[in-house]
């Protein structure tokens, strides 16, 4: 809730911190703007409907919704973090840890594949990551991506973490990967923002050695 994160920003602040790292895509979406709508191959899908499919999308993997943040919500957190000298890192994870929104770009009739990486049955919360070789299911992820970082763009954000890890990677789709995150790196940085991804689909040492025509980024901050 805001009154919890808003705790959490006291304890930073007391303590001297300066950033807090607010993960609301991983599995889950949790942050829901006013807009919603995005388009896809010259598709667009409705603000509503986009907000119903993504609020279907974290019941199903809850078995029951503990909701999500508005935006007057998050510029409440935003503006109460300041205040307290305190910096939001916002994290939107892709291709991986995207339950919700694989679930949404199903309910709307995308078309877009995705790979199911772990399930209930593993006993932990099931991961589903868009398909990066898939065309449609990168742009889905990248439109959604893009308003998400306008939004914390404008909000004064001077990071954002884009995940990258979990992502079912394999040797066939390493290269694919690597573009995807490539190109969400761009997006981050158009809107003036420095980028962060986790170790363990960039620093594959497998497909890395296999396969050196594959290259990322090196500007992106690597968060191990």
């Amino acid at each position: 809730s805001v009154s919890e994160i808003k705790g959490i920003i006291d304890q930073l602040a007391e303590n001297h911190y300066t950033h807090l790292q607010l993960a609301f895509g991983n599995d889950g979406l949790r942050f829901l703007l006013d807009d919603m709508s995005v388009k896809v191959n010259n598709t667009e899908y409705a603000s509503s409907d986009v907000t119903s499919a993504i609020k279907q999308g974290n019941k199903n993997l809850t078995s029951g919704s503990s909701g999500e943040l508005s935006e007057s919500n998050m510029n409440d957190i935003i503006s109460y973090a300041k205040d307290k000298g305190i910096q939001i890192i916002p994290l939107f994870n892709a291709p991986g840890h995207m339950y919700t929104v694989v679930s949404a770009m199903n309910t709307l009739d995308v078309g877009g594949k995705y790979l199911p990486t772990s399930t209930p049955s593993d006993a932990r919360t099931p991961n589903w990551a868009v398909n990066p070789t898939d065309s449609t299911a990168v742009a889905f992820a990248e439109a959604l991506l893009q308003k998400y970082v306008t939004y914390f763009a404008e909000k004064g954000s001077t990071m954002f973490n884009i995940g990258a890890d979990e992502s079912g990677l394999s040797a066939a789709n390493y290269a694919s990967y690597a573009d995807m995150v490539n190109g969400m790196n761009a997006i981050v940085k158009k809107a003036g923002m420095t980028t962060l991804a986790y170790n363990d689909g960039i620093y594959n040492t497998a497909f890395a050695a296999s396969q050196t025509d594959v290259k990322f980024d090196n500007d992106i901050i690597i968060c191990y």
